[in-house]
């Protein structure tokens, strides 16, 4: 896994959790 997609993942995450 890259380190940029790892990245990106954990945002899309957050974002999610925050909702």
């Amino acid at each position: 896994f890259d380190e940029t997609v790892e990245g990106n993942l954990v945002l899309v995450i957050h974002v999610f959790v925050d909702g």
